[in-house]
């Protein structure tokens, strides 16, 4: 009796493995991202392969693929330059995608480069073992086309892009701060026309990055800098820019504090921001005079000379 008994087991644990190991990943849904037709976000697509893959691996290869074959909607862009090749991707023990990508990939650049990148992040990061990625490009760390540097770990904490439109709207007034000839901040008011739904907000830094009209002031923020994207949640307002602000700058603390508060109390002059994210290129953590980069700024008052 007892000899059938773990028989009767062994049967029973024989047959839930198979199953297991036959069961499809995700149960078989996959979302794919893209980039929409007015190419200003990230959109995602749902895949429901017919070969379903049975494990982490697997699934990251069948969305890879897929963001390489395109999209299947027609309002939706390809991220990837024809002829990219997806040479292999491997799954570490500690959820790290590490993809390896054929040379074809750098044929993009500026905002190309960075939907591309974040599609790669955002697609592979919605699979449940997976929340890190590492890009190599034939067998090697994948480096960043506008500043040559490597691209390095990834997870969807470290993107924000969601560029925006830009037709007119209306005219109305923004309060600026740039600093002086000694370091404080001090207020510029300016007409501007808004642009959009997150008009304000992106016309409050276009604005900051032209420098100041008036004469007694300058700004602190190198000239060559870009507003990449930006994007408000829970008040928090995400200020991508490109490494020019970091690599270009020239100066000390008292300069970097001016250059980060003018940015900051800024936007935070608007009832829709209560703090600044600062990201360069997409990522977080970035050290900048004194600052890392990792969480949100608040306004600091004590620049601003009093009354």
């Amino acid at each position: 009796m007892l000899k059938r008994c773990l028989i009767l087991m062994s049967v029973l644990v024989f047959l839930f493995a198979c199953n297991k190991e036959d069961a499809a990943y995700n149960n078989g849904i996959y979302k794919v991202y893209f980039r929409d037709s007015h190419e200003n976000k990230l959109v995602e697509e749902t895949r429901l392969p017919e070969e379903k893959p049975t494990n982490v691996t697997d699934a990251a290869k069948y969305v890879l693929e897929e963001i390489i074959a395109g999209p299947q909607l027609l309002e939706n862009q390809a991220v990837f330059p024809e002829g990219v090749r997806l040479l292999s991707v491997n799954i570490s023990d500690d959820n790290l995608a590490t993809v390896n990508l054929s040379e074809e990939i750098y044929h993009l650049s500026g905002t190309d480069e960075l939907f591309a990148r974040f599609s790669i992040v955002n697609t592979l990061c919605a699979l449940p073992d997976i929340n890190k990625v590492e890009l190599m490009v034939n067998g090697e760390k994948a480096v960043s086309g506008q500043t040559n540097k490597e691209i390095g770990v990834l997870s969807q904490a470290d993107i924000v892009f969601s560029p925006q439109t830009t037709e007119v709207s209306q005219t109305t007034a923004i309060t600026l701060y740039f600093p002086d000839e000694d370091g404080r901040l001090t207020t510029e008011f300016r007409e501007v026309e808004t642009q959009n739904t997150l008009s304000m907000e992106k016309t409050v830094v276009t604005e900051l990055l032209k420098g100041p009209k008036m004469s007694s002031l300058t700004t602190a923020i190198p000239a060559e800098t870009k507003l990449l994207s930006l994007e408000i949640s829970d008040m928090v307002c995400f200020v991508n820019f490109s490494e020019d602000f970091v690599s270009k700058f020239v100066g000390g603390s008292t300069s970097a504090i001016a250059a980060v508060f003018s940015v900051v109390n800024s936007l935070t002059e608007l009832e829709t921001v209560d703090s600044v994210q600062f990201l360069i290129e997409g990522r977080r953590g970035v050290e900048f005079g004194g600052f890392v980069f990792d969480e949100p700024i608040v306004r600091n008052e004590g620049l601003i000379p009093k009354r």
